[in-house]
C-alpha cells in the first residue's frame, strides 16, 4: 500500500474495511491507517485524506465494533479490537497535544457511546462468563482427581477443549480473563482521555 498515493490508500482503506471481516487483517489494517496518519503528522501536511473530515468518515468505518455472537466473540476479535483501541488512544492523545489537529477529541462523546461504552459492556459480559467457567474448571478438576476417566468440555474463543489430559482448561481460561482485562484496562484508558477533555471545556 504505501506505493500508492493518499488518495488511493485511503479509497482502497474504505474497499478493505467494507469487504472484510477477519479480525487479524482487520488489527492490520488499523495498524496501517494509525501509521498514515502519523506519517501525514510528522510531513506537517496541512490538507490530506489523513486529516479532517475525510479521515472522521474513515475512522468511523475502521473503529468500529464487529457483532458479537456469544460470550466467546470478543476473544475471537481481539487482534481487532486491540488494534482499534490502541489506534484511538493514540490519535486522542495526538489531538490533546497537538490543539485537536485530527479532530478525534471533538468527536469523544461519539467514540465513547458507538464505542468505548459498549465495549467495556461486552467485555465485563465475557468476563463474567470465562470466570464461571474457570470456576466449574476448578471445581471439576478437583473432582476428576478421583475420576480420572472423567472428561469436560469447555469452548474458549474458537477451540473447544475435551482433553483434560492434554490441556489444563483452568490455565486456558485464567489466560482469556488476563486478555480480557487488558482490553478492559485500554477501554478505561480511552475513556479517561475522553472525560478529561468533556470536563476541561
Amino acid at each position: 500500500m504505501k506505493s500508492f498515493s493518499n488518495e488511493a490508500r485511503y479509497r482502497l482503506y474504505k474497499i478493505l474495511f467494507h469487504y472484510t471481516s477477519h479480525s487479524g487483517f482487520w488489527g492490520l489494517l488499523v495498524h496501517d491507517l494509525k501509521d498514515d496518519i502519523d506519517c501525514t503528522l510528522k510531513r506537517n501536511e496541512r490538507e490530506s485524506y489523513f486529516l479532517g473530515d475525510g479521515l472522521k468518515s474513515l475512522l468511523h468505518i475502521a473503529l468500529s465494533l464487529p457483532n458479537f455472537d456469544n460470550e466467546t466473540s470478543v476473544l475471537k476479535e481481539s487482534d481487532r479490537l486491540m488494534g482499534l483501541m490502541n489506534t484511538l488512544r493514540y490519535i486522542l492523545l495526538v489531538d490533546k497535544q497537538r490543539n485537536n489537529v485530527i479532530g478525534a477529541l471533538n468527536d469523544g462523546l461519539y467514540w465513547k457511546e458507538h464505542l468505548c461504552d459498549p465495549l467495556l459492556r461486552t467485555v465485563e459480559w465475557s468476563k463474567e462468563h470465562h470466570q464461571k467457567l474457570l470456576d466449574l474448571a476448578r471445581r471439576e478438576k478437583l473432582q476428576t482427581k478421583s475420576t480420572s476417566n472423567q472428561v469436560m468440555t469447555v469452548q474458549v474463543g474458537d477451540g473447544m477443549l475435551s482433553d483434560s489430559e492434554n490441556l489444563d482448561k483452568s490455565q486456558a481460561l485464567a489466560t482469556s480473563l488476563l486478555q480480557l482485562e487488558m482490553l478492559k484496562d485500554t477501554v478505561e484508558r480511552v475513556l479517561c482521555i475522553i472525560t478529561e477533555h468533556n470536563t476541561s471545556k
